[in-house]
């Protein structure tokens, strides 16, 4: 008993392996969403997909998307899906995937689309998945069971207006021998009630065929209409284009229900940014206030220094003015001071020259005294003789004393001539003494005029520099206030710009907020399509 257990367990797991994984249950309401690009690697998943196949998005992104394909699928259902696909055309049929570790798997009612771009080339396949039904879940597996076992599988199309003519036919047939063997009124009835049903069958079987040709347009797939209707008949061909009519608006509700909720959470998002810019603003318009009035009090400091620098200018150029004055002054001085010198000089040779002839007019004056001298001791001699002469040398006596007189006379005036000449003397010597202090005093003066001719050139050359210093300073401050005016004018522009700016962020905050507002209740609203 046993063993016949474990060998019915392993013909279980080889023939049929789904009885080892368990069957994921997920809300009805949920749409998985995944796009593939024409290689079918995996380009995007959405939360219901990666949530019910127990992947990561950064798990399933790049990766070949049979990654979650179950073994039971059989081949004959992905050979008529890319056909489909590389027709360019919609396919609608049910999937069984596998859940992340394998222990798993999950049905799905699977609508994909090639999105092609504007030349009519594909760029991706976008697969919109939904729950199947028990009953289609129930006939897929037995379908797909049978195609993986390679089981041939009826597709017989059962045509009930053909039937209806027919039966119609046929009452019309019987009702016609009965009346003609009967020749009933009910019988002749029951023949034209039957060729009318006739006729109306015919006419349905027009209406019915146009019908019929438009949901093949749309889609035909008898594999599929018998998995989801369960039968192949013409109504089963209207009932597979309604449901993939169906599918199809679904699949638009269910992406752009995810387009609108990427669109609002980056509304609110841009939102809140908008906020935050929006204060950014309102700091930046009070700090640009600041700034300007910054800027003003600067200009006007700017146009303080600027008069400043040009008040110093003029007085340097004033300063210069006297500086050279004074430097004219000073040379003249210094030639009046040469000029000076010179004539002391000459003065002093002058006296000393009469000094020379004061002395040789004492020597002159030595010789006269010598000689009165020399005639007193004469007229003294000659008065002696007189007197011893007596009468007779009476006369030449008063001669002798006359000129005795004369001699003495004469040595008085030389002694006061050498007196003043002494005293002329003394006199030249101290002007002598005088002059030569006087002309070194002169070049003290000379000297010290040069020195402050060498100053007053250093100054007046300190003073050029200045002045030149404070006309740049003036220059350079004037064009600093024509910046800073220029500053300040950007910065009112850019006030006024943070103003508009300002204006235009609150407007784009309301409109984002609209905008929110809008998408959620279209969120709503296509939430109540796919439910």
């Amino acid at each position: 008993m046993q063993a016949k257990f474990v060998l019915l367990f392993s013909i279980n797991i080889t023939i049929n392996n789904n009885v080892m994984t368990k069957n994921k249950e997920y809300s009805s309401k949920s749409n998985l969403i995944s796009t593939t690009d024409t290689q079918s690697y995996i380009i995007s998943a959405n939360k219901d997909f990666c949530d019910v196949a127990k992947f990561s998005l950064d798990e399933l992104k790049g990766q070949p998307h049979n990654l979650v394909r179950h073994e039971d699928m059989p081949k004959q259902v992905f050979k008529q899906l890319w056909e489909y696909l590389h027709n360019g055309k919609s396919w609608m049929g049910l999937v069984k995937n596998n859940c992340k570790g394998g222990d798993e798997h999950y049905w799905v009612s699977a609508f994909v689309t090639p999105i092609q771009d504007q030349d009519g080339k594909t760029i991706e396949y976008q697969s919109v998945r939904m729950q199947p039904n028990d009953e289609q879940l129930k006939r897929a597996e037995l379908l797909y069971a049978k195609l993986k076992k390679n089981k041939k599988i009826s597709l017989f199309r059962l045509q009930w207006h053909v039937v209806s003519v027919f039966l119609w036919s046929l009452m019309f047939l019987l009702s016609m021998v009965a009346a003609i063997y009967s020749m009933s009124f009910i019988e002749g009835m029951g023949c034209l009630l039957s060729a009318i049903g006739i006729g109306t069958a015919i006419a349905q079987r027009k209406r019915f065929g146009a019908l019929r040709k438009a949901s093949r347009d749309i889609y035909q797939n008898e594999l599929m209409e018998k998995v989801y209707s369960g039968h192949l008949d013409d109504y089963s061909q209207v009932e597979q284009a309604l449901q993939m009519k169906n599918s199809e608006v679904r699949a638009i509700s269910a992406r752009s229900f995810e387009s609108v909720s990427a669109i609002n959470i980056e509304a609110k998002k841009d939102a809140a940014e908008l906020m935050a810019v929006n204060q950014d603003l309102s700091n930046q318009h009070l700090n640009t206030e600041t700034m300007a009035a910054a800027i003003e009090e600067l200009t006007h400091s700017l146009s303080d220094v600027s008069s400043g620098a040009s008040k110093v200018s003029e007085l340097s150029s004033d300063a210069l003015v006297l500086s050279q004055d004074g430097m004219r002054k000073i040379s003249e001085t210094e030639e009046n001071i040469i000029s000076l010198n010179n004539e002391l000089k000459d003065a002093e040779k002058i006296i000393i020259d009469l000094a020379r002839n004061s002395e040789d007019m004492t020597k002159i004056l030595d010789v006269i005294i010598g000689i009165s001298e020399q005639i007193n001791l004469l007229a003294l001699n000659a008065a002696i003789e007189a007197a011893r002469a007596g009468e007779a040398g009476r006369g030449f006596a008063v001669v002798a004393d006359e000129v005795r007189g004369l001699a003495l006379k004469t040595k008085q005036s030389t002694h006061e001539i050498n007196l003043m000449i002494n005293n002329l003397t003394q006199s030249s010597n101290k002007a002598v003494e005088i002059v030569s202090s006087g002309g070194s005093l002169s070049e003290l003066c000379l000297a010290s005029s040069k020195d402050t001719t060498h100053a007053l050139e250093g100054i007046t050359k300190a003073i050029q520099d200045v002045s030149s210093r404070a006309l740049e300073i003036s220059g350079f401050v004037s064009e600093q206030v024509l910046v800073t005016n220029e500053v300040s004018l950007n910065i009112v522009d850019i006030r006024d710009n943070s103003n508009r700016s300002m204006q235009r962020s609150d407007n784009m905050v309301a409109r984002s907020e609209s905008l929110s507002v809008s998408t959620e209740s279209l969120k709503m609203l296509m939430k109540q399509f796919l439910n």
